[in-house]
C-alpha cells in the first residue's frame, strides 16, 4: 500500500532546490506587494487629509455664512462618503496585508517538496500525512489504496509534467532560473 501510494504522489514530488526556487519567488513577490501597498496606503492617507481639509473649509465658509445651509449639507454628504470609502479602503489593505497567499502558497510548495522527499526516505506516518493533505476522496478496500487530489496538486501535477518533458527535451534549462520563473509564474497576468 506504501508503494501505491509513492506512486501516486510521484506526480507532483519536487527536488528541494526547485522548492527553493520557488520560495524564493514568493519571498520576491511578497516584498512586491508590500511595497506597493505601503505606496497605496500613503496615497490613501493623502487623500484623506485633503478630504479632511475640504470638510474644514466647507465647515469654516458655512460658519462664516458664506454658503447656505442645503449647500452645505450636499457638500458634506459627498465628502463624508467619500472620506468613509477610502477609509474603508485603508482598513482593508491594512486587515489583508500582502501576507494574505503567500503562506499558504508555501504551505503548498513544502507539500510538493514533502512528497520528492517521501519518495526517497518516507516514513508510513509521512506518507499518510502527505495523502490525507492532498488527497480526496481516499479509500483503502482489498489491500489496494485510492485517492484523488484536491484541485491545486492536480494542477501542480500537470505542470510539473509540462516542465519535465520540456526538461527532458532540454537538460540545460535546469539551471535557467529565469525559465523557472517563466514556469512557476506562468499565470502572473491572471492573478494580479
Amino acid at each position: 500500500m506504501i508503494s501505491q501510494c509513492l506512486e501516486a504522489l510521484k506526480r507532483f514530488a519536487i527536488a528541494p532546490e526547485q522548492a527553493e526556487t520557488i520560495r524564493n519567488l514568493i519571498d520576491e513577490q511578497t516584498d512586491k506587494d508590500g511595497e506597493f501597498l505601503e505606496a497605496r496606503a500613503r496615497e490613501l492617507g493623502e487623500k484623506l487629509g485633503g478630504i479632511q481639509e475640504k470638510l474644514n473649509k466647507l465647515t469654516r465658509g458655512y460658519v462664516d455664512e458664506v454658503i447656505d445651509r442645503e449647500s452645505y449639507e450636499a457638500a458634506k454628504a459627498d465628502l463624508v462618503l467619500e472620506k468613509t470609502t477610502l477609509k474603508r479602503e485603508k482598513e482593508r489593505l491594512a486587515r489583508t496585508g500582502s501576507t494574505y497567499w503567500n503562506e499558504p502558497a508555501k504551505d503548498f510548495v513544502n507539500a510538493l517538496e514533502l512528497a520528492g522527499k517521501v519518495q526517497a526516505d518516507g516514513t508510513p506516518q509521512e506518507i499518510s500525512g502527505l495523502v490525507q493533505k492532498v488527497g480526496t476522496n481516499r479509500l483503502i478496500s482489498s489491500k489496494k489504496v485510492s485517492f484523488g487530489f484536491s484541485p491545486e496538486y492536480e494542477f501542480a501535477a500537470s505542470l510539473l509534467g509540462k516542465m519535465n518533458l520540456e526538461l527532458s527535451a532540454n537538460p540545460s534549462l535546469r539551471s535557467n532560473v529565469e525559465w523557472q520563473s517563466i514556469i512557476w509564474c506562468a499565470r502572473e497576468d491572471l492573478n494580479l
